[in-house]
């Protein structure tokens, strides 16, 4: 049997396109980055861990396992924050760079995050 390939111009057009894309990226950047999730428990008055180290990009999720209502406020700059969190409630975000937070209804509740460099 005789098997036969044919490309229709569009085809030939992808294929051109992704070898000139492929070939102006470093191979690091062919890398494909898988981003974790990790969860920060809010209970006792107090977010565990206090400290979490995670890579940019990487999501992490505060759940609200106090009988409280809290919050999760930037400390420094008061760039970002959750909205009030009733007990058993979530909130989630993209991490880019270190942080230092609070509960800004607790201000003695604090927790850090850095971002692997």
């Amino acid at each position: 049997m005789k098997y036969s390939f044919t490309l229709s111009k569009k085809g030939l057009y992808l294929l051109f396109i992704n070898i000139v894309l492929l070939s102006c990226s470093t191979p690091e950047e062919r890398i494909v980055n898988v981003t974790k999730t990790y969860t920060v428990q809010i209970k006792q008055m107090q977010f565990q861990p206090a400290e979490l180290t995670v890579s940019s990009g990487d999501t992490v999720v505060f759940v609200n396992n106090d009988m409280f209502v809290h919050d999760v406020t930037d400390e420094v700059n008061k760039a970002w924050s959750s909205l009030p969190m009733a007990p058993a409630a979530k909130w989630k975000m993209v991490i880019t760079e270190d942080a230092n937070y609070y509960c800004s209804i607790h201000v003695v509740m604090k927790g850090k995050l850095l971002v692997r460099k």
